[in-house]
């Protein structure tokens, strides 16, 4: 098991957190019990694309399957009934949330590892001669996969990037060292890394695997992963790290 490092020296655990911490209350909440300071750093940005698309385009297609709650926003708040033959499948929970807000029903798969990963292999496994369009960011990698007879057709609906710049006081904050630099999305982490942001002694601590896998081939460090890709889950995590401690 890999050693990971902590600093011990400051009274309440110093976090820094990859997003805003307006968009981030369920990780928040979860240190109620367990003071902590949290500074919020966000280190991408979207930015949402023209859809060119209308409701005759699906017909060539099975399955709409969405990647994230902002694809499945963007595209169900532009087409907001969709032909009846379509089903939907979701990347996991919170994306579901959002595609049941917008079409008043469920979808009919959602992804039960909550990643682009296992909803892919879902559809290689149980209907490999579907035709399935697939609404997604920029990063969205689906060039690994063996599709066989699988017809998959990205739509790239928004652009995520890397922030232009990091505030004066979060870069003295970070020198001063955090406890926990905490990951979202392997963009985060690359965002990091081009900023050329310190990582002192802090412990890094990742959403999940693609996450983690980024943290360790471009940071070149020793990652703690949550059990599940939720903030709740990752609060838990370094929660559990301090008590152990």
């Amino acid at each position: 098991m890999e050693d990971i490092p902590t600093q011990p020296d400051s009274p309440h655990p110093r976090i820094l957190l990859s997003r805003a911490l307006s968009n981030a209350q369920a990780f928040t909440n979860a240190f109620k019990e367990t003071p902590a300071e949290i500074v919020g750093l966000p280190l991408i940005e979207i930015q949402t694309l023209p859809l060119q698309l209308n409701i005759h385009d699906l017909n060539a297609y099975q399955w709409v399957c969405f990647t994230s709650q902002i694809a499945a926003r963007h595209v169900l708040s532009h087409l907001p009934s969709l032909p009846k033959h379509i089903k939907i499948g979701a990347v996991g929970p919170k994306t579901a949330r959002v595609i049941e807000e917008q079409t008043q029903k469920p979808p009919d798969f959602i992804s039960p590892q909550a990643n682009a990963t296992s909803l892919i292999n879902h559809f290689i496994e149980t209907e490999p001669q579907g035709s399935i369009l697939w609404p997604c960011g920029n990063l969205t990698a689906t060039a690994s996969f063996d599709f066989k007879t699988l017809s998959l057709h990205p739509l790239i609906v928004y652009n995520t990037t890397s922030v232009l710049s990091i505030p004066l006081e979060i870069r003295k904050t970070l020198a001063q060292g955090m406890d926990f630099i905490v990951f979202t999305s392997p963009s985060a982490v690359h965002s990091f890394h081009q900023h050329q942001l310190p990582l002192t002694q802090s412990t890094l601590v990742s959403i999940g695997p693609s996450t983690s896998r980024a943290i360790k081939e471009t940071l070149k460090a020793p990652v703690l992963e949550a059990s599940s890709q939720t903030l709740e889950a990752l609060a838990h995590s370094i929660i559990d790290k301090i008590a152990s401690s």
